[in-house]
Parts: C-alpha cells; sequence; structure tokens
C-alpha cells in the first residue's frame, strides 16, 4: 500500500478546509487489503479507518472528513470512505505530513511537505490551492521527497 496523493491546498470549487481535504491510497499489490484499523495521521493526532474496509489490487481508496467531498470531485462510492472528522487536525498548506500505519502500528507509508521536515529532509513541495501532492510514480517508492509532484488536476479515485 502507498500513499498516492494528498489534497490539502483546498480550491473554493472544491469546498473547504479541513472539511474537504482527501488522501488516497493505493494498492499495487497482488491481493486485497484490509485497511481496517490502520490508522492515518498528521503532525498532532490520528484517525482510524473503519473495520472491513477493503481495497483491491491495483485499486486506490480516497479518505476524507465527510461524504460531501466525494460528490464534489465525482469519486465512485466503492473507491471513497469518510473518517466523519477531518484528517488528524487538518492538513497544514505550508507545511504537515500524512502517515499511513497497519493495524499492528507499523509504518507502511508517509509524506511530509513544505515546513515539515519530520519524513524528508528536504521535504516534498508546496503546492498551490486546487493542485494536490502526488506520487509520480505508483510502481516506485524510494521513500524520498522526489518520489512527489505537484499534480496540477488532481485525481481522486483514479
Amino acid at each position: 500500500m502507498l500513499l498516492s496523493e494528498v489534497y490539502y491546498a483546498v480550491d473554493t470549487a472544491h469546498g473547504t478546509k479541513p472539511t474537504n481535504e482527501w488522501i488516497e491510497i493505493y494498492n499495487g499489490t497482488q491481493a486485497a487489503v484490509n485497511v481496517g484499523g490502520w490508522k492515518v495521521e498528521d503532525s498532532f493526532t490520528f484517525d482510524t479507518i473503519p473495520q472491513g474496509i477493503i481495497v483491491s489490487p491495483g485499486k486506490s481508496l480516497v479518505i476524507a472528513a465527510t461524504s460531501t467531498t466525494r460528490t464534489l470531485w465525482g469519486i465512485p462510492t466503492d473507491s471513497f470512505i469518510s473518517l466523519g472528522s477531518s484528517i488528524g487536525n487538518g492538513l497544514a498548506n505550508g507545511g504537515d505530513r500524512v502517515v499511513l500505519k497497519n493495524a499492528s502500528g507499523a509504518i507502511v507509508d508517509a509524506v511530509s511537505w513544505g515546513t515539515n521536515t519530520s519524513i524528508f529532509k528536504p521535504s516534498a513541495v508546496v503546492v498551490p490551492y486546487g493542485h494536490s501532492l502526488a506520487r509520480g510514480s505508483l510502481t516506485s517508492d524510494t521513500n524520498n521527497a522526489s518520489d512527489w509532484v505537484d499534480r496540477t488536476t488532481p485525481t481522486p479515485g483514479k
């Protein structure tokens, strides 16, 4: 499983902060992965993915605070879950991090951007409003900031 895209610089066409921020995880394995009980955390706190959430091989899952995010982007229902609260305490535009941990607490993947250098030093780039921070390749993970690019047109659930 990889973090594949982070949308923290919410533009007015796609809602408000932190309600309509989202992250996307991608299953690049050959098997379905049960991510129920996994944790998503920012610099301050974490959220737990609800039980029973399965990500099929080659598929993505978008995680957001509310279901309105799904409709704003036209994300398929089977590629989306709502946490019912902001991701962490809300993702800071100038610098923050997202850490994905499995049910045992082991770090599966992580990214930091801007002023936050807790994962990468230097961190990934800060993106403008309406853009997303996205993994440049879903088949390569070098665990450094160069894996991440500014995606002008976000692609949640695709």
